[in-house]
């Protein structure tokens, strides 16, 4: 194989495991239509178990940072698509996590704006909803 199609392949290659995790997950969309926004903090959302609610984040994806949602039992927090990819770099784009209720109850989803890797910022925003399962 040339080196001019490795440089093509390879690339493509390291991209398709992003791709198809958000490709699936932005085919699952919201059973109830409710949404939350880091303006939403706070907020409380009711929804049946086993539908879902849909928390869009805006992020600076292209500095490193990401949301990154911490493990709540009774909770199934997807992988995030990413929207508003303006093709401008460091323009904000806007994550969108799918939440499924998989358990009735009360469960408090918090959300951190970090840069995952070893010695990056941590937590350099957070957001917490309040999700009740019926």
């Amino acid at each position: 194989m040339t080196r001019n199609r490795l440089r093509f392949l390879v690339p493509l290659f390291l991209a398709m495991p992003m791709v198809l995790p958000a490709a699936a997950c932005a085919a699952m969309g919201p059973e109830g239509g409710q949404s939350v926004t880091e303006a939403d903090a706070g907020a409380t959302r009711t929804v049946a178990t086993g539908q879902s609610v849909e928390v869009r984040l805006q992020a600076q994806l292209g500095t490193g940072f990401s949301w990154i949602a911490e493990p709540v039992d009774g909770l199934e927090v997807g992988m995030p698509s990413v929207t508003g990819d303006t093709g401008i770099p460091g323009a904000a784009e806007t994550q969108v996590f799918r939440v499924k209720v998989v358990a009735a109850g009360s469960h408090t989803l918090t959300f951190n704006y970090s840069q995952p890797w070893q010695g990056g910022q941590k937590n350099a925003r957070t957001v917490t909803f309040t999700i009740t399962g019926s």
